[in-house]
């Protein structure tokens, strides 16, 4: 069962998380313990993120390429860099922080250009990068305009690490990108893995290769996992089960009632109370 410490919006292909990012609050937070072994799905998103890890045991594959998260205690993701968790149970937290780009539309788009123009995301092991990153993230999250842009620019720069410029710039991968991007727009139908394959113009058989090549995982775990995490948006805000499985593409709700209680230890139902449970606490 995934404990969350604070009732949070999960990541799916409608970005929940971002919605609230404006140009009054441009950061967003929460943080997840992990109690049982957990994978949480490929996703990308429109603003930049900042996990900062404590204690975690796993993996992170980021853009197809797999890294260790053992003494990883900081990982930055510019916006649509695509990346997925699997990670040990009662192994640590992550704290996540989501950065909205609205303080930088008054910014010159060179100077945005030139702090990510190579290698966008980062992985560090450098407990005084953290520190710094947590740093920059207080003064982002304080009223005054213009003390956050000059944060938000302090911590891109934070992570600005450009390579020999005769490098060839590191490029996302398209495969990825597009089969995500159509997942996440059609996931509420009833869509097969041939209808996937098509979409992407490959076989079934050479469309599953590929994409278990660049992820570890089979399309139609990623598809499951990201119906269920979007069940729990619908969950959270008091839709029956009936109304979320439906919203979440699925057409049998006894289906949707299992699958659910495989990857979380519970019911919808027993979940919602949970979670009205703690709202009262809180």
């Amino acid at each position: 069962m995934i404990l969350f410490l604070m009732i949070i919006e999960e990541l799916s292909g409608v970005k929940h998380e971002e919605k609230g990012l404006n140009f009054k609050n441009p950061l967003q937070f929460h943080q997840k313990f992990y109690s049982e072994d957990s994978y949480v799905r490929m996703h990308y998103h429109s603003s930049y993120e900042i996990n900062i890890c404590e204690n975690l045991q796993g993996t992170v594959n980021i853009e197809g390429t797999t890294h260790d998260l053992t003494d990883v205690k900081l990982l930055f993701f510019p916006p649509d860099v695509i990346h997925s968790y699997r990670i040990l149970k009662n192994s640590g937290t992550i704290k996540v922080w989501h950065i909205g780009l609205q303080h930088l539309d008054m910014v010159h788009h060179e100077v945005i250009d030139r702090l990510f123009r190579y290698d966008s995301y980062r992985i560090s092991d450098n407990r005084t990068r953290m520190n710094n990153a947590l740093e920059l993230l207080s003064r982002i999250d304080e009223k005054n305009g213009l003390s956050r842009t000059a944060g938000i620019l302090q911590l891109l720069n934070l992570f600005y690490n450009p390579k020999r410029k005769n490098e060839e710039e590191k490029k996302l991968n398209p495969f990825l990108h597009r089969i995500i991007g159509w997942t996440e727009s059609s996931f509420t139908e009833q869509i097969t893995l041939d209808d996937a394959a098509s979409a992407v113009n490959l076989s079934r058989y050479h469309f599953s290769r590929k994409f278990k090549a660049h992820t570890g995982s089979s399309y139609m775990e990623f598809l499951m996992n990201l119906r269920l995490e979007n069940s729990l948006y619908y969950l959270n805000r008091g839709f029956s089960v009936s109304e979320t499985a439906g919203k979440s593409g699925f057409s049998d709700v006894s289906y949707f009632i299992r699958k659910f209680r495989s990857l979380y230890n519970q019911t919808p139902l027993q979940y919602q109370k949970k979670i009205e449970k703690e709202s009262h606490i809180n």
